[in-house]
């Protein structure tokens, strides 16, 4: 965790992977390898589904940095990825720095940006809370947030974002650790909305509700 914190505060935000666009579509979840941040496949098929409504993709992850390794890299192993998240989780709560540092690689999206949808994976949610008091959000703004299976401290509050929860029904660690209210429930566990067919055919449904709300 050292490492990565370092790792973070080396690299320079205006090797940010947000180009200015339009609309610009997201993934923010914890670090199951600190050396790289590469999407999976099934993640990047996700993300792609809000392409057919305008929307830009960064397909890769946090910190969305070109100078950051996001190619070719093989995945840990799902217990040193859980433990990695672990400390990601408890950093979140504890350290200052670290939310900054967090807050840093998040702010140029909102920059690049004045309609943004954030497709937030398990303790994603909970980075972006965390985050939030120190991004700079314009008034003219459009942000969503579909969090999916979240594990997050605190019911998320805040009112210049809309929120949209999807629950798998044997996600026993979101309906455990999360108190968000669910919006939609798909039949999956906590590893697999972005592989599950009802996640992808929640999309239109859940960009079309954000932009009646925008309108």
């Amino acid at each position: 965790m050292k490492k990565f914190l370092e790792t973070l505060e080396s690299l320079d935000a205006r090797d940010t992977l947000f180009a200015s666009t339009d609309k610009l579509v997201f993934l923010l979840s914890g670090q199951s390898d600190y050396v790289h941040s590469e999407l999976s496949n099934a993640q990047k098929t996700l993300l792609a589904a809000f392409k057919p409504f305008g929307y830009a993709c960064v397909e890769t992850g946090f910190p969305f940095n070109r100078l950051h390794d996001f190619h070719g890299c093989a995945r840990s192993g799902l217990l040193r990825a859980s433990i990695r998240n672990l400390q990601q989780f408890a950093a979140l709560r504890f350290s200052g720095h670290y939310r900054a540092l967090v807050a840093r690689h998040l702010q140029p999206a909102f920059t690049a940006s004045r309609d943004i949808f954030v497709v937030c994976q398990s303790a994603g949610l909970e980075m972006l809370t965390a985050a939030l008091p120190m991004l700079a959000i314009g008034a003219e703004s459009s942000v969503s947030v579909l969090a999916l299976g979240p594990v997050a401290s605190r019911r998320f509050g805040d009112r210049r974002i809309r929120l949209c929860v999807v629950k798998g029904r044997h996600d026993w660690l979101s309906r455990l650790l999360d108190r968000n209210a669910v919006t939609f429930e798909t039949p999956c566990g906590h590893m697999d909305y972005c592989s599950c067919p009802e996640t992808l055919e929640l999309i239109p449904t859940i960009v079309s509700c954000a932009s009646r709300l925008t309108s």
